[in-house]
């Protein structure tokens, strides 16, 4: 198993840009082949070691008390797979440890990444909560709201109106928050940046690439109702409807690896010198 131990680049790895570049729309089109082509190098792998990721997040949320790790191990795990990726494009062996590769190497930093990422979306919820009550929203109205979305038919124009607001900031603080930890794991276990530093730089190369991220998720939103639909007319299908629901299953399952693939990509486009081919 490869050593994760920070070392600065050597020989023809890739080099982290002084800032990060601007992609264009091509480029960021691209990305879903390149993630891609890094899959088809160990196919059955990937997929197991998404199957782990998942069966372990999944029993921790079920139980009550370990529920709250759960909420913790999503960029520990970025962290490995982009070691993972990372190791496998340099031609490096993939092995399945590397998925814990981001609780061994950089606990510390991914943690810290983890819990200000958390932050934020406290302090969403913080501002959703007093933009309720500036605007005569109550404990009823917020139940009003959950209602709501089970039944659209059954809002008020008042709580109808406070559902858009809280849409609004949801959007407003969410899609920055995201941003923030888009590239965080990689540069964190790929250049040895500390959190804050790494959630900055994130966020700002999200902002000046928005139109790549714009052609990417295009290509991977259209290749994926390209797909689902001929899977919904199948399951129509009383014979195959079990059929057509492992089928999904397995193009979510895909989907989900095919996705942390193409935010590697984009990391490689964007900070260093060396995009995958």
């Amino acid at each position: 198993m490869k050593d994760f131990t920070f070392l600065p680049p050597q020989g023809n790895a890739p080099k982290l840009l002084p800032q990060p570049r601007k992609a264009t729309m091509g480029e960021g089109a691209a990305w879903f082949g390149q993630s891609f082509r890094l899959f088809k190098r160990r196919p059955l792998m990937w997929l197991a070691m998404f199957a782990v990721m998942l069966l372990i997040t999944t029993v921790l949320s079920m139980v009550p008390v370990l529920g709250i790790v759960a909420n913790f191990t999503s960029l520990l795990f970025a962290g490995g797979l982009m070691m993972s990726a990372d190791a496998l494009s340099e031609g490096d062996q993939l092995e399945f440890g590397y998925l814990f590769a981001g609780f061994k190497y950089k606990f510390a930093a991914l943690l810290r990444c983890t819990l200000l990422y958390m932050g934020v979306f406290i302090l969403l919820m913080l501002v959703m909560a007093a933009v309720f009550a500036l605007t005569g929203g109550s404990e009823s109205s917020i139940a009003d709201l959950g209602r709501a979305l089970e039944d659209p038919t059954a809002v008020s124009k008042q709580t109808d109106s406070r559902l858009y607001l809280l849409i609004l900031l949801v959007v407003f603080f969410g899609i920055p928050a995201t941003m923030m930890v888009w590239f965080a794991p990689a540069l964190i276990t790929l250049n040895d940046m500390k959190a804050w530093p790494a959630m900055k730089l994130s966020l700002r190369a999200c902002l000046q690439n928005i139109p790549a991220f714009v052609s990417y998720l295009a290509v991977l939103v259209g290749l994926l109702l390209l797909c689902i639909v001929p899977l919904g007319i199948l399951m129509s299908v009383d014979s195959m409807a079990m059929v057509a629901l492992f089928l999904m299953v397995l193009l979510i399952w895909l989907y989900s690896v095919l996705a942390v693939l193409g935010q590697y990509a984009a990391y490689r486009t964007v900070f260093t010198d060396k995009p995958l081919p």
